[in-house]
């Protein structure tokens, strides 16, 4: 059975495949972009849950309504597996037009597909957690954690390191 953060997750390759890369580093610092985005409303969202200057970040997340906040918390699984297969895997897949050698390439794909296959699979656990409700992730929010944070460092750190092949 495909689940749906799979079926996203191949989607975005698909997505891909249609729209060949012709370099790599500019996908990477999207996907870079995009997750620190992520990172930037679940942290507000946790001032909110947290009361810490509350006001600053309702003023902050003011477009979206307090009942889109569990959406956007829920989507976050799904959005890494987009972020996953649109932007990073195929962004490191094609380094070597960004200076890469090859095999570095390769050695780094190889690495990358088994770290994107744990991130997967954390993100299918964190789907299933959130569905059975939000007061999960609010109480632990509470706490000053998050559930879906580990998923967003794990992407993100994906990402930069195959960024700190094209530096060397």
């Amino acid at each position: 059975m495909t689940t749906p953060i799979r079926k996203t997750f191949d989607a975005a390759r698909a997505f891909r495949a249609t729209v060949p890369l012709p370099s790599g580093r500019f996908k990477l610092d999207e996907a870079i972009w995009q997750i620190q985005r992520m990172r930037s409303d679940i942290e507000k969202i946790r001032q909110i849950v947290r009361k810490d200057d509350a006001k600053a970040a309702k003023a902050a997340l003011a477009s979206i309504a307090p009942e889109q906040r569990a959406h956007l918390i829920k989507r976050i699984p799904l959005d890494i597996a987009d972020v996953l297969g649109k932007y990073i895997l195929p962004g490191i897949a094609e380094l070597t037009a960004d200076g890469v050698p090859r095999r570095d390439v390769a050695a780094l794909m190889k690495h990358a597909d088994a770290e994107a296959s744990k991130i997967l699979a954390a993100a299918e656990e964190a789907q299933s957690r959130l569905k059975a409700g939000i007061k999960t992730e609010y109480n632990v929010m509470r706490g000053g954690g998050s559930h879906v944070t580990q998923l967003l460092d794990d992407a993100e750190g994906l990402a930069c390191r195959a960024l700190g092949f094209c530096d060397g």
